[in-house]
């Protein structure tokens, strides 16, 4: 258990005992909600940015479908588990179990489920727990569906990594919209570049400026965007180990609990 979560669900309990005979119901939900986070990482972009081959070079196996059109694409939780298997969630959170082998069977029936839930039994998810990548459908996806499990991940993601195909030469009104919906939200990200090997390393670079430009005019980003190839786990990899994740979780539940002391 992250040291943070310990202390905060120490603290509740104090709190509790203090009160004793007064009923709390706001703390019992904060409690709750404590206990049930999670550290979601949503790997975000617009359609055919390369989120899923970027996800699998990081897994270090082809797992996740690169060929998926709009219509078929699922928000995907990605979760280390001593076994392999799909939960298919539906908008009543009801699951149904596949197995992987099923890729197609979920395909042919995505536009009956919300999200899925992936879980590996790959020891490159158990390395960064407790964070949990989500490969997400493109901001562009048609399915209304999938725009509320965008909406949904707004809230529940905590950090975002912004993928950017290099052949799009500058960021989209679509991209540059949903990047303001992550800032006002209040959550980190990191930006990417992806499919930099399509491009002349001078394009590149060039499209890397501008955009580091833009981001810091729009939002105040002064960090370096990363620039990733057909071959970017490493580059991914190396986002989430530099993730704090004892502060981002105190940043989730900090105020809230600092409003319920006074």
């Amino acid at each position: 258990m992250l040291k943070t979560k310990k202390h905060y669900l120490t603290y509740i309990s104090e709190v509790k005992n203090l009160l004793d005979s007064i009923i709390d119901t706001k703390l019992s939900n904060l409690k709750e909600e404590i206990i049930s986070s999670e550290l979601l990482i949503p790997v975000v972009g617009g359609f055919s940015a390369g989120k899923s081959t970027l996800i699998n070079s990081f897994l270090e196996e082809n797992i996740l479908s690169t060929n998926l059109t709009p219509e078929t694409a699922l928000a995907t939780e990605i979760r280390y588990s001593d076994k392999n298997y799909f939960e298919a969630i539906k908008e009543n959170e009801e699951a149904k179990i596949y197995n992987l082998s099923q890729k197609e069977e979920i395909k042919q029936n995505s536009k009956n489920y919300q999200y899925l839930k992936l879980y590996l039994n790959n020891p490159k998810l158990k390395e960064i727990e407790p964070l949990i990548l989500v490969d997400m459908p493109g901001f562009d996806s048609p399915i209304e569906l999938h725009n509320q499990a965008i909406l949904n991940y707004l809230n529940r993601g905590i950090y975002f990594i912004i993928l950017m195909s290099a052949e799009e030469g500058t960021i989209s009104k679509t991209l540059l919209r949903e990047i303001r919906n992550i800032a006002e939200f209040g959550k980190g990200f990191s930006f990417c570049i992806s499919k930099t090997n399509l491009r002349p390393i001078e394009n590149v670079l060039s499209i890397k400026e501008e955009i580091e430009e833009i981001l810091e005019d729009e939002f105040d980003f002064d960090r370096e965007d990363i620039l990733i190839d057909d071959n970017g786990g490493e580059s991914l990899k190396k986002i989430l180990l530099d993730i704090d994740v004892e502060e981002l979780f105190k940043s989730i539940f900090i105020d809230r609990l600092k409003d319920n002391y006074f």
